[in-house]
């Protein structure tokens, strides 16, 4: 793994070629060098494997979970592999991970598979939640929900939201104009 962080992952994947982990630990931690070291190299097709294979183990520890399953997740969405980035998204869910990066990726995705009803009903809770806990709502969730109700067709909700927006993000010229 030091090699990797030299940025040597052809070195570092030379010298761990043939070898095998003697338990499952020792595989894991082996596969988790090589899916860095492949990542390292722009190969995200072998990363992947090698991090599922890391996974596949049961030896991930659990404060490491949910940030691997993000990594995954990121790798299958950039690769457009939609339906696999979802079920790394929600493994990582599973582990109890919710950072920033995590979303960004499950709304890239929805995005991209024009499921606008779900983004639709995520985005509203995020707004709901935020306006319970008395904080302005993130200006990124409305436009989301903006844009799936006029997706939906759902005039009387993107209405809503664009007075939300006005109200909440008023120096914004963009809003103020609507």
């Amino acid at each position: 793994s030091e090699l990797v962080r030299a940025g040597k992952a052809k070195e570092a994947l030379a010298k761990l070629n043939g070898v095998s982990g003697s338990g499952p630990e020792d595989t894991y931690m082996l596969a988790r060098i090589r899916g860095a070291a492949y990542q390292t190299m722009h190969n995200d097709g072998e990363a992947a494997q090698q991090y599922e294979a890391a996974f596949a183990t049961g030896h991930v520890p659990p404060a490491e979970a949910g940030r691997l399953a993000t990594t995954v997740a990121g790798i299958f969405a950039q690769q457009h592999n939609n339906a696999k980035a979802m079920q790394w998204v929600e493994k990582a869910k599973a582990a109890g991970y919710s950072g920033s990066d995590l979303r960004q990726i499950q709304d890239y995705v929805q995005g991209n598979s024009g499921d606008y009803g779900q983004i639709a009903r995520d985005n509203a809770a995020k707004v709901q939640a935020a306006e319970a806990a008395g904080r302005r709502p993130d200006e990124d969730d409305l436009l989301r929900l903006a844009d799936a109700y006029r997706h939906t067709n759902n005039k009387v909700g993107d209405l809503q939201v664009k007075e939300k927006l006005v109200l909440n993000y008023p120096s914004n010229k963009q809003y103020t104009s609507i």
